[in-house]
C-alpha cells in the first residue's frame, strides 16, 4: 500500500484480509487448531493485531491442505504526515511439526476520513 497523508484532525480507517493454507506434512492423529496472527503497522511498529483460530480435524493425511483467512479493520489517528502501514503474519512454533504455511493472498486499503 502507497503512504498515506494525513492532515491534523484526520484518520485513517484500514481494512486488510490474508489468506491461508496449512499443507500438512503428518498424518494428525488428534485435533488440532491453526493459530495465525496478523499484525497490522504503521512505519514498521504494531498498532493493531489480530489471531484466528482454525480446527484441524483428526484424521487428515499428510499431504491434505487447510484454508483459513484473517481480516483486521483499525481507524488510525496519527496526526499529520505520510505514513506507512503494512501487514505481517505470526505463525506459532507449535505449527512447525504440523505443517507449512503459505499466505496465498493479502490485502490492504486506507481510506482517509
Amino acid at each position: 500500500m502507497p503512504a498515506v497523508t494525513v492532515a491534523a484532525g484526520q484518520q485513517v480507517k484500514l481494512d486488510g484480509l490474508v489468506d491461508f493454507s496449512l499443507n500438512i506434512l503428518a498424518t494428525i492423529l488428534t485435533g488440532a487448531t491453526f493459530n495465525v496472527t496478523v499484525n497490522l503497522a504503521r512505519g514498521g511498529t504494531t498498532i493493531a493485531s489480530v489471531t484466528d483460530s482454525a480446527p484441524i480435524i483428526a484424521g487428515l493425511l499428510t499431504g491434505a491442505i487447510v484454508f483459513d483467512d484473517v481480516g483486521i479493520t483499525f481507524v488510525d489517528a496519527p496526526g499529520a504526515g505520510s505514513f506507512t502501514y503494512s501487514l505481517t503474519v505470526t505463525v506459532p512454533a507449535a505449527l512447525a511439526g504440523l505443517g507449512t504455511v503459505t499466505a496465498t493472498f493479502a490485502s490492504l486499503n486506507g481510506l482517509v476520513v
